[in-house]
């Protein structure tokens, strides 16, 4: 599928020599790795009882993964890349603002959320990340984000506040 010789490594040092272009080309490496990383992400799966992936979803996988990090390297070396990159935008002057987000397992209907405030200059007043069992959906757990911000925002006692989400469903309630 890849047409990649794996190279002879040294037992010790193989996580080195995989990096090392002596031993393996530049353009080797990532489908090697990213193949390592999906057997081990497999094997770690079975332990855990989760769907397993088999030998050519693993493969697939692995070669999806590898193309995305060519990519991703091409665009550090100076040629051409349509991705924009985001970058946090301050409040307005006197306000501060809420940043969160969550995260949601429906297998598990476990969920997690991420709060970080900061200031007009950028710098974090407060944060707080908090786990959730029971969680029906991905609209609570993002509305739970949203309380743990307004609750940790509470202790910092500034009136003037900005609450960003990435979540369209919970900025239309």
């Amino acid at each position: 599928m890849f047409n990649i010789k794996l190279p002879r490594l040294h037992p010790a040092t193989w996580c080195f020599d995989l990096l090392d272009n002596s031993f393996c080309p530049a353009a080797n490496c990532g489908p090697i790795l990213c193949g390592m990383w999906a057997v081990w992400t497999a094997h770690n799966g079975r332990r855990h009882g989760e769907t397993k992936m088999n030998l050519i979803q693993a493969c697939w996988w692995a070669r999806e993964l590898s193309s995305d990090l060519i990519v991703s390297g091409e665009s550090l070396t100076g040629k051409k890349d349509n991705t924009q990159i985001m970058k946090w935008k301050p409040p307005h002057t006197g306000f501060v603002k809420i940043n969160m987000d969550a995260a949601f397992k429906a297998k598990s209907q476990q969920g997690a959320t991420g709060v970080v405030i900061r200031d007009e200059n950028g710098h974090v007043l407060a944060a707080k990340c908090k786990w959730y069992d029971s969680i029906p959906n991905i609209l609570t757990v993002e509305a739970y984000a949203a309380r743990d911000g307004a609750v940790l925002m509470n202790l910092l006692n500034r009136p003037k506040v900005m609450l960003e989400t990435d979540s369209l469903e919970l900025q239309s309630l």
